[in-house]
């Protein structure tokens, strides 16, 4: 075994070995994360190239906090997309720094789950919220954070399994040029529907990172990250800056089986057809 990836196979064999080993669906992988869809992705999701590189996009979720927590991620040689809390004290100047390193920026849109509890923030989208309401607090959101290309949900459950406001919210960033992002945190989302209706560039998460904060876990996760991406083509996965999510990342940087996957912006997979569809049922290579 190679490296930090004991947990299941070495990078080195990972694209090989896929194709002689079975992939084990892991229960408890399905269990943990609830926000999985269930289903195998149609023949559309395999239009990308089979000679092409397996694609992989990272989002960096939640900042805002200050620009240490992200810049040792900014200088490690993958190519990432930052989800900017709109909220945070330091919101506005972490988008800016990002901007200036020339890093892909997402306003991280604070939307009403189904624990209305769970809400850790102001501004808030609501479903209740009237039509104008709506509109305003999120255009404030959008314009909290400077430079952003593109927005994606933090929490949301309830609110994006609402058609009617999934339209709404579609429209504002078509207003503003801006592709949308399913953090997918229902199975139930309507947001990529009414982005497909509206004309408006999406994609959708495959993989959280780091649920499970521990470091073997956020390694499993990764691998799980790059079994997707082989068998979609791309593959779209959310993480944090935290210590152990750097560790992980650093390590799969550092590996030189890494050139046998191509790592991109989300934008950069806005046009790929893999980039809508659900993902394998989770699993890991044995």
């Amino acid at each position: 075994m190679k490296r930090w990836a004991v947990i299941a196979c070495s990078l080195a064999g990972f694209l090989a070995c896929g194709h002689t080993q079975s992939v084990r669906i892991s229960e408890t992988a399905h269990i943990r994360d609830g926000r999985f869809p269930v289903g195998w992705p149609s023949v559309e999701a395999f239009a990308d190239s089979p000679a092409q590189k397996p694609r992989i996009a990272i989002v960096i979720d939640d900042v805002g906090r200050s620009i240490e927590d992200i810049q040792p991620f900014v200088e490690l040689d993958l190519p990432m997309s930052y989800a900017v809390l709109p909220f945070l004290d330091n919101s506005r100047a972490v988008a800016w720094h990002l901007v200036s390193q020339k890093q892909e920026v997402l306003v991280h849109v604070p939307m009403e789950p189904m624990n209305v509890d769970a809400m850790d923030g102001p501004s808030f989208l609501q479903a209740d919220m009237d039509a104008s309401t709506f509109t305003l607090t999120l255009s404030r959101i959008l314009d909290k954070v400077p430079g952003a290309v593109g927005a994606n949900n933090h929490m949301g459950s309830k609110l994006t399994a609402n058609s009617l406001v999934m339209d709404a919210y579609i429209e504002v960033l078509k207003s503003r040029g801006m592709y949308a992002l399913d953090s997918r945190t229902t199975a139930d989302s309507k947001l990529l529907k009414a982005a497909k209706k509206a004309g408006v560039p999406a994609a959708r998460r495959h993989v959280f990172l780091d649920d499970d904060n521990s470091v073997v876990a956020i390694k499993r996760q990764v691998l799980e990250l790059i079994r997707v991406a082989k068998k979609l083509g791309c593959a779209i996965a959310i993480g944090h800056a935290r210590p152990n999510t750097l560790v992980a990342l650093t390590e799969l940087a550092e590996n030189p089986d890494t050139e046998q996957l191509e790592f991109v912006t989300v934008s950069d997979l806005l046009s790929a057809p893999c980039a809508q569809v659900d993902p394998p049922p989770p699993g890991y290579l044995e």
